[in-house]
């Protein structure tokens, strides 16, 4: 498919995006303010000797009542008040949770304009039933994509991993909702695991959301690269070229390589990344963030999976020039219980303090029920020596997060968000055992 056949099929998808808004506007939405909020999980639960981090399905209801993210989801959804004029969009790898759901049926019976896009291994579950069971009258107003490829033939493992929910009013003076997140719409992902939700308001012709709509537009063609309806497997090549088409037609702050990163931070305090990525910049992106942090600086999060050899040289190096580095993660990357492998031996050949210096501790969590500290965001204070920036979304530190998937990450430089990331750090860290603490498998 030539550049010119793409750049017309990114246009032709990308309805109702800003193209035609005047130089003028578009400025004063450059210069308006994001207001950001954060949300996170408060699992809390209590079991004969475990930890009060380890909880059952059991805990669910109480967890996610202490947590509160399945009602300001709701009330989010709840802000489209027009079902001639709004639309909703939920882009996520997994959705199963029942009261969020038992939202948007109501939207979409009303006649609301529903559009979702989830990874290819939920095509039968709840995502389908919100399409056979809660359309309005048309009986075409809430849709579902599917993207992802897990076979052995050639062997792909590529998710649709993206974790954001956008909702438009329809009415112009008001913001776009626009909200992402490290964990699922899922029953666990809002109560019983380790997770956190960041809350954003943008104006419409902002660089953030013409960028996130560019992405729907790609994730579109991405699964019907030759129009009509969805083909089964989905094409990542496709998804890039339309989105770097669109991202260029919108003249949004993205540029080809690591430098608008810059540019999109001064003009709203949040840069938007996204996979698949085959140029390799988002790893240049934070690894170039995480090398600005000088002497006397702190680094400090949390990851579940870590398999990115680059980013954690990047932290090792950032430790050995006097910056103080602390992460949490998952003790099923030392129990052995961990869903992905090889993250034992990648922790012990480039993660351990014993190789990279980082104080790395861990937070017990019940495998077995499938409850896990599922946070992914990295805390950098003294970047260029003064500056405070949070990496933080959908994807691992791992090559497919950073390469291949489906994902959404974002650099922001933002007081009132870096303050809530820095509380949610000190909430997990007295949590954590050290590697000691833990029975090796």
């Amino acid at each position: 498919m030539n550049g010119a056949v793409l750049a017309l099929a990114a246009l032709v998808a990308f309805a109702g995006c800003t193209a035609g808004s005047d130089d003028e506007s578009a400025d004063e939405a450059l210069t308006a303010e994001v207001q950001f909020d954060l949300m996170h999980t408060k699992p809390v639960c209590h079991h004969d000797s475990n930890p009060d981090t380890f909880c059952t399905k059991d805990d669910q209801l109480a967890a996610a009542q202490a947590a509160g993210m399945e009602a300001r989801a709701n009330a989010i959804l709840d802000k489209a008040t027009d079902p001639a004029k709004a639309k909703i969009v939920i882009a996520y790898f997994s959705f199963s949770n029942a009261a969020v759901y038992a939202k948007l049926c109501e939207k979409g019976k009303a006649g609301f304009d529903i559009e979702g896009f989830f990874d290819q291994s939920y095509r039968n579950q709840l995502p389908a039933q919100l399409v056979q069971s809660c359309q309005g009258k048309s009986g075409k107003n809430v849709r579902a994509h599917y993207l992802g490829q897990l076979s052995d033939t050639p062997y792909v493992w590529r998710l649709h991993h993206n974790k954001f929910l956008m909702v438009d009013t329809g009415v112009a003076a008001q913001p776009i909702y626009l909200n992402f997140s490290s964990g699922n719409l899922s029953s666990f992902g809002m109560s019983l695991h380790f997770d956190h939700w960041v809350l954003m308001q943008a104006p419409r012709a902002s660089n953030l959301v013409k960028q996130h709509q560019c992405v729907l537009a790609a994730l579109r063609k991405a699964i019907s690269p030759h129009g009509g309806a969805d083909e089964m497997i989905d094409d990542p090549a496709v998804y890039r070229a339309t989105l770097e088409t669109c991202l260029k037609a919108e003249k949004t702050l993205w540029r080809p390589g690591t430098d608008w990163v810059e540019a999109a931070i001064k003009a709203e305090k949040i840069a938007p990344i996204f996979s698949p990525d085959p140029s390799g910049a988002n790893a240049e992106i934070l690894i170039g963030q995480i090398n600005r942090v000088k002497k006397g600086g702190k680094i400090y999060g949390a990851m579940q999976h870590f398999l990115h050899y680059g980013i954690a040289q990047a932290l090792a190096d950032a430790v050995h020039r006097g910056v103080s580095v602390k992460l949490v993660m998952d003790a099923g990357v030392i129990t052995g219980t961990s869903e992905v492998q090889g993250v034992k031996d990648f922790y012990d050949s480039y993660l351990a303090q014993s190789v990279s210096g980082m104080q790395i501790q861990f937070i017990l969590t019940n495998a077995a029920e499938f409850q896990m500290m599922h946070n992914k965001f990295l805390v950098l204070e003294g970047v260029d020596g003064t500056k405070t920036r949070v990496f933080s979304g959908a994807g691992h530190f791992t090559d497919a997060g950073m390469h291949d998937n489906y994902e959404n990450f974002y650099i922001t430089q933002s007081d009132v968000l870096s303050a809530k990331y820095r509380g949610l750090f000190e909430y997990l860290w007295p949590r954590t055992k050290r590697e000691g603490e833990l029975a090796h498998k």
